[in-house]
């Protein structure tokens, strides 16, 4: 604290001005914003992880795979996102890793949907039948030829993901 320096205004030396104790206002945002960010990005980062490799394991394998795993997605849809994490977050407790567990199964479902999406089409494309025709394991495929494939979509949907988790997180 240094009561000489209150309410400055922005300069080279406090970039976001001083407050009423004179302490530099953009060190005080930094410090504050690490724990949103935090919030933000790990359970975003786990829901894109495990419902990139549903998404995957659901398109490139079909039948009863794709039927159980978008079966599940539909429940986890069916529900209101924000009352659904608020139950998981009351049935396991309140503490910061089970809120980075609600926000994460309530995120993966979207992810799986549009990973889904994408190797469904994919799947079908020659360079994925040549890899298949001279005997490429299918999770070579999956990993080299898919999966960069849907990289775009999942880093806008893992942008979208970020604030929207921060936003939960302070409402």
């Amino acid at each position: 604290m240094d009561l000489h320096k209150q309410f400055l205004p922005p300069s080279r030396e406090y970039l976001f001005g001083t407050d009423f104790y004179g302490r530099d206002v953009l060190s005080r945002v930094i410090y504050g914003s690490r724990i949103s960010l935090l919030i933000g990005l790990i359970p975003s980062f786990i829901s894109m992880f495990i419902g990139t490799i549903m998404g995957l394991l659901s398109g490139y394998y079909g039948k009863w795979v794709d039927t159980l795993i978008m079966r599940l997605v539909d429940i986890l849809l069916a529900f209101p996102s924000l009352l659904l994490a608020m139950v998981i977050i009351y049935t396991l407790g309140a503490s910061l890793a089970n809120l980075f567990i609600a926000l994460a199964v309530v995120g993966w479902a979207r992810a799986a949907r549009v990973v889904r999406s994408q190797t469904l089409s994919l799947k079908e494309q020659d360079f994925v039948q040549a890899a298949k025709a001279i005997g490429v394991k299918d999770w070579t495929i999956l990993i080299r030829h898919i999966l960069p494939n849907c990289l775009a979509p999942l880093i806008v949907l893992l942008t979208m993901g970020i604030p929207s988790a921060i936003m939960w997180k302070q409402g």
